[in-house]
């Protein structure tokens, strides 16, 4: 895009921990943090390193930079101290002062500039789950912030978008449904995951283990999850920590093997969801791959030939 002669009025830009820490020239217009969890501890030596190079995002701003920030999550606003008192905000829990929230009937709304504004239901969103309500409020905020008009956001929030590999339906089968989600490379995202279904859960977990316990994932699932199927590096970790957590934890060796076991524990009104909780690294370059190989042994696996 640098390079192009029309330039765009904005640029969006993802930045994770490690771009950060090396962060130098660069300053924001609008500037978010929408949750803090754990990760990357086999990275850093220990959870308050890896916030600390978090932090360095509000080191790209200046007087003029407009923030958001997750009001229900108090290590965010802990972390952002520095700015917090003027940054816009957005909850699940009820109103905030200025910012984006989810009434207690289901609407998304919001006050950017002084007056209350409606944006849409939430039951609206082509996406699943709690937390992508709490990822569009942070969007709508954004989006008026940089000049769309409110009736502009609830629009563009309802449009179908494709997102493979984070909570992607491959296929519904028998009454099962089959989800691709290996962009959950760490424990908060899996658990956010199974928070998004209300039918019982046939997990998928493993990879490269990244240090962190997957207690949450029991507790958000508590008895709806009906078996684990655990794979690669991190299944006898898995399995030592979980084993009381489903009626029914196994080690998978390979793709091919982990999909079917997952089959044989299936019933109509399942979810299967392939959310690791670990990196991929063990068995495959990056998320996308093992993302790919998922969906393909799946549907291979339905067309009755299953292979990886």
């Amino acid at each position: 895009t640098a390079i192009e002669s029309e330039q765009p009025d904005w640029v969006v830009v993802e930045l994770s921990s490690f771009q950060l820490a090396d962060l130098e020239h660069f300053r924001v217009d609008i500037g978010a943090l929408l949750n803090l969890a754990p990760d990357h501890l086999d990275r850093y030596r220990d959870l308050q390193a890896y916030y600390a190079n978090k932090q360095r995002l509000f080191a790209a701003g200046d007087s003029e930079t407009s923030w958001v920030l997750n009001a229900d999550d108090p290590a965010v606003l802990d972390l952002a101290d520095s700015v917090s008192e003027a940054a816009y905000r957005f909850s699940l829990e009820g109103p905030v002062e200025r910012g984006g929230w989810l009434t207690g009937d289901g609407m998304l709304v919001g006050n950017i500039h002084g007056t209350d504004e409606s944006w849409m239901a939430a039951s609206d969103l082509p996406l699943v789950g709690e937390h992508n309500v709490s990822n569009a409020l942070a969007a709508a905020i954004i989006a008026r912030l940089a000049g769309c008009t409110a009736a502009s956001v609830g629009t563009g929030l309802r449009l179908e978008c494709d997102l493979p590999h984070r909570l992607e339906t491959v296929d519904e089968v028998d009454g099962v449904l089959w989800v691709n989600d290996s962009k959950a490379t760490n424990v908060a995202a899996a658990t956010a995951a199974v928070r998004s279904f209300d039918r019982p859960i046939i997990m998928m977990l493993g990879g490269r283990h990244k240090g962190e316990p997957y207690a949450s994932i029991a507790e958000a699932g508590q008895t709806r999850l009906k078996a684990i199927v655990a794979f690669g590096e991190a299944a006898p970790k898995i399995v030592a920590e979980m084993e009381d957590s489903a009626p029914h934890v196994s080690v998978a060796n390979g793709m091919e093997a982990a999909v079917r076991a997952a089959a044989r524990h299936s019933e109509p009104g399942d979810v299967v969801l392939f959310s690791p909780a670990c990196s991929s690294f063990d068995m495959y370059p990056n998320y996308e791959v093992r993302g790919e190989a998922f969906v393909r042994t799946v549907r291979a696996l339905h067309r009755g030939r299953g292979s990886s």
